[in-house]
């Protein structure tokens, strides 16, 4: 390897989730593009945020899903997600991302088909928010950073 490697951190729920940013009915295809462009810049590197406050982002068989359930109390209410720059959000479009497609496997294979490496990114004690009641965080939110 020579030179410097440039990493992209995607915290794909912040994306999914905004109102004017993602197309839910063409998953694979705004992942492309979003890959495309990273590829493009030189990125060799994609850190996929799978964990997303107590669900994940990717179908899993022994982790919680973000799905309707786990954003049933935000039905109905759109916000203004601060911490990317005030972009209008809907959080349950996350259920609906989830319910059309696997998004880290869409992220996989973009990466792949570009040339770069996908990793998952864990955010270790972030599952107060969205996890159902009998979740380990929700029975013991003493354990978590926020």
């Amino acid at each position: 390897m020579e030179g410097k490697e440039l990493t992209l951190n995607l915290d794909f729920f912040d994306v999914a989730i905004g109102t004017d940013c993602w197309d839910i009915k063409d998953n694979a295809g705004e992942m492309d593009r979003l890959m495309k462009v990273a590829a493009h810049y030189g990125v060799d590197r994609v850190l996929y945020r799978v964990s997303i406050c107590g669900v994940e982002a990717y179908h899993s068989a022994v982790m919680y899903t973000a799905d309707r359930k786990a954003f049933a109390q935000y039905e109905g209410r759109v916000s203004m997600d601060t911490g990317v720059g005030n972009i209008p959000s809907y959080v349950p479009r996350m259920a609906g991302v989830m319910e059309a497609t696997d998004p880290m496997r869409d992220c996989v294979e973009a990466c792949h088909r570009y040339g770069m490496k996908c990793w998952a990114w864990i955010t270790v004690y972030d599952s107060l928010y969205y996890a159902p009641p009998e979740e380990f965080f929700q029975q013991h939110p003493e354990y978590t950073w926020v």
